[in-house]
C-alpha cells in the first residue's frame, strides 16, 4: 500500500506540472525513477510472493494498474505539451493580427488627416474665389463711377488692349485647332479611301470565290449525274438516259456545259474508249445549211472522223453521233432519234480534281480673367497723350469686333470640321465592319475550297452535299468504320432513293459495307449515328440471318440499282464506303 500511494503521489505531481513545458522533462525523470523503484519493489514482492505463494494474482493486478496509470500520465503530459505549443502559435498569430490592425488604424488616421487638409484647402480656395468675385464687382462699380475721369479712360484702354490680346490668343488657338481638325479630317478621308479600296478588293475576291463555288457546284452536278471522265482541260459526262439531239444539248446547257466538241485524234480515241458499245450524240450538225457541218460553238468542222461512206444523209440526217464499232467513227443520224449524249465542260484545275477522283478630342479654349487693372498717373494731362488716347479708344473696339467676328467664324468652321470628323469616323467604322464581314466570308470560302481540293485529291466523290470514299482494300465492318472515323467521317448513311442509286452506280457491282447494323438488339436496325432505319432498300428475302449472326449490312446485288441490301456477319471482309458532309 505504501508503494501504491507513492506512485499515485508522483502521478499527481506530474499532472500538476504539465502546464509548464520546461518542468515536463523533470516529470518524465520522476516517473521513470518511480517506475524503477516500482520495478525493484515488484521484484521483492515477487520473491516474497514466491515464498508466500498466496498473493501472486493480487501482485499482477497491482502491476497492471500501476502501468496503466503511468501511461495515462504520459498521455496527459503529451496533450498538455501539444496544447502549450498550439497556445504559443495562436499567441503569435494574434500578435501579428494586432500589428496589422494597428498599421491599418494608422493608415486610416493618415487618410483622414489628408481628407481634412483637402477640405480646408477647398474652403480656402472657395473663400479666395468669393473674395475675387467681390473685388471684381467692386472694380466694376468703380469703373462705372469714374467714367468721366481721365484715369478711368486709360483703364478702359488697358482693358480693351487685354481683350484684344485674349482674342488674338483665342484666334491663334482656334486656327491651330482648325488645322488639327483638318489634318484629322484628311487622315480619316485617306483611311476611308483605303478602306473603300480594301472593301472593293474583298468584294471582288468574295464574288470571285462565289463564282468559283457556283462553278464547282455546276461541275459536281455535271460529274455525278452521269458517267463522267476527264481529258486535258475538260470534263465529259455521258448520260444514262436517251433523248433527241436538241433535248440532249439543252440538258448539257442546263448544267453549264454543251455537247462535246472533238478537236483532235487523241480526244476522239479517248472518248471512244469510254463509250464501250454505246452510241451517243456529239455537238456537230448541218441543220443550218445542208453539208456544212458546224460545231455547237459555231466553228466549222475541220478535222473529221466519219465512218466509211458517211455522212450519207439518208433521210434528213443532220446530226452526228459517235460509236466505237470496229473503231471510233462518226455517223449522221436524224436529230429526232433518241440516243445517249456526251456533255463537255471546260474546267479549272480544282474542278478537274473534283471530277478526277472517280468522278480628336475637342480642344477647349480657356479665357483668362484679368483680376488687376493697371493704373496710370492721374497728373498726366498732356494734350498729345489725350489725342493719342482718343485715337486708341476709337480703334480698339473696331479691332476687338473684328477679332470677335473672326473668332466666331473659326468656331463655326471648327464645329463643321468636328461634324465632318464624326461623320467620317462613323463611315470608317461602318466600312471596317463591312471589311471584317467580307474577310470572314472570304476565309470561309477559302476553307471550303481547300477542303474540296484536299478531299478530291484523296479520292473522295461529291454528291448532294456529301463526299463519299470507296476503299480499295477489304476489312470487317468494325475495322471499316474505324477507318472512316479516323478521317472525320463514318460509314455511309443512305437517306433516300437518289442516294441509293448513286452509291450503287459508283460501286460498279462490288460489295461494300454501309453504316447499318442491328448489333445492339436483334431486328432493330440502326444507322451509325444512332437513328433508326425508316426507309430500307433490302434485296429479295433480306434480311434473312442465313449465316446466323448477320448483324451488319452490305450493298451486294447490283442487278437492281435500288433493292440490293443484304445482312452479313460483321467479321466478313468487304470494301466499304465512307461519308462526310461538307457545306459548299
Amino acid at each position: 500500500m505504501e508503494m501504491s500511494e507513492e506512485i499515485y503521489a508522483n502521478a499527481e505531481g506530474t499532472a500538476d506540472d504539465g502546464a509548464d513545458y520546461s518542468d515536463s522533462e523533470h516529470s518524465y525523470e520522476d516517473v521513470y525513477a518511480n517506475e524503477d523503484n516500482l520495478e525493484t519493489q515488484r521484484t521483492g514482492s515477487f520473491k516474497q510472493s514466491e515464498s508466500s505463494g498466496g498473493d501472486t494474482a493480487w501482485s499482477r493486478c497491482y502491476r497492471v494498474t500501476a502501468v496503466c496509470v503511468v501511461l495515462l500520465c504520459v498521455l496527459l503530459l503529451t496533450a498538455v505539451t501539444v496544447l502549450w505549443i498550439r497556445f504559443n502559435n495562436l499567441t503569435t498569430e494574434n500578435n501579428q493580427l494586432q500589428t496589422s490592425y494597428n498599421n491599418l488604424t494608422i493608415e486610416r488616421d493618415q487618410l483622414q488627416t489628408s481628407y481634412n487638409t483637402l477640405t480646408i484647402q477647398r474652403d480656402q480656395l472657395q473663400t479666395r474665389y468669393n473674395t475675387l468675385t467681390t473685388e471684381n464687382n467692386q472694380l466694376k462699380i468703380s469703373y462705372n463711377t469714374l467714367t468721366k475721369e481721365r484715369g478711368q479712360l486709360q483703364t478702359r484702354y488697358n482693358t480693351l488692349t487685354t481683350e484684344n490680346n485674349q482674342l488674338k490668343i483665342s484666334y491663334n488657338t482656334l486656327t491651330k485647332e482648325r488645322g488639327q481638325l483638318q489634318t484629322s479630317y484628311n487622315t480619316l478621308t485617306k483611311e476611308r479611301g483605303q478602306l473603300q479600296i480594301s472593301y472593293n478588293t474583298l468584294t471582288k475576291e468574295r464574288d470571285q470565290l462565289q463564282r468559283e463555288r457556283d462553278g464547282y457546284r455546276s461541275t459536281l452536278d455535271l460529274c455525278y449525274k452521269g458517267r463522267c471522265f476527264n481529258f486535258d482541260s475538260s470534263v465529259y459526262c455521258m448520260s444514262n438516259e436517251m433523248k433527241n439531239w436538241e433535248k440532249s444539248r439543252q440538258d448539257c446547257r442546263d448544267k453549264g456545259a454543251d455537247l462535246v466538241i472533238i478537236n483532235s485524234k487523241e480526244e476522239q480515241e479517248f472518248i471512244g474508249k469510254q463509250l464501250g458499245s454505246s452510241r451517243a450524240w456529239i455537238g456537230l450538225s448541218d441543220g443550218a445549211v445542208e453539208g456544212k457541218w458546224k460545231w455547237v460553238d459555231g466553228t466549222p468542222l475541220t478535222t473529221a472522223f466519219w465512218a466509211e461512206r458517211e455522212p450519207n444523209n439518208e433521210g434528213e440526217e443532220d446530226c452526228a453521233e459517235i460509236f466505237s464499232l470496229n473503231g471510233n467513227f462518226w455517223n449522221d443520224q436524224k436529230c429526232s432519234n433518241n440516243k445517249h449524249w456526251i456533255c463537255e465542260r471546260r474546267v479549272s484545275q480544282l474542278e478537274m480534281f473534283l471530277c478526277s477522283s472517280e468522278q480628336e478630342d475637342m480642344v477647349a479654349v480657356i479665357y483668362e480673367i484679368v483680376d488687376n487693372v493697371e493704373g496710370h498717373d492721374p497728373d498726366t494731362q498732356d494734350e498729345d497723350a489725350d489725342a493719342h488716347c482718343s485715337m486708341q479708344r476709337a480703334r480698339k473696339p473696331v479691332e476687338r469686333d473684328q477679332l470677335q467676328t473672326t473668332y466666331n467664324t473659326l468656331t463655326i468652321e471648327r464645329d463643321q470640321l468636328q461634324t465632318s470628323y464624326n461623320t467620317l469616323t462613323i463611315e470608317r467604322d461602318q466600312l471596317q465592319t463591312s471589311y471584317n464581314t467580307l474577310t470572314i466570308e472570304r476565309d470561309q470560302l477559302q476553307k471550303v475550297r481547300e477542303e474540296l481540293q484536299r478531299l478530291s485529291k484523296q479520292g473522295w466523290i461529291y454528291f448532294s452535299c456529301s463526299f463519299y470514299y470507296i476503299s480499295t482494300e477489304e476489312k470487317s465492318w468494325t475495322e471499316s468504320r474505324d477507318y472512316c472515323r479516323e478521317r472525320g467521317a463514318d460509314l455511309v448513311i443512305i437517306n433516300n432513293k437518289g442516294e441509293q442509286e448513286f452509291i450503287s452506280k459508283i460501286l460498279s457491282r462490288r460489295k461494300a459495307w454501309i453504316g447499318l447494323n442491328d448489333r445492339d438488339r436483334e431486328g432493330e436496325w440502326k444507322w451509325v449515328d444512332g437513328t433508326p432505319l425508316n426507309t430500307g432498300f433490302w434485296g429479295q428475302s433480306e434480311p434473312n440471318r442465313a449465316a446466323g449472326e448477320e448483324d451488319c449490312v452490305v450493298i451486294h446485288d447490283h442487278t437492281d440499282p435500288v433493292w440490293n441490301w443484304a445482312d452479313y456477319p460483321c467479321d466478313v471482309q468487304f470494301i466499304w464506303i465512307c461519308e462526310k458532309t461538307v457545306v459548299i
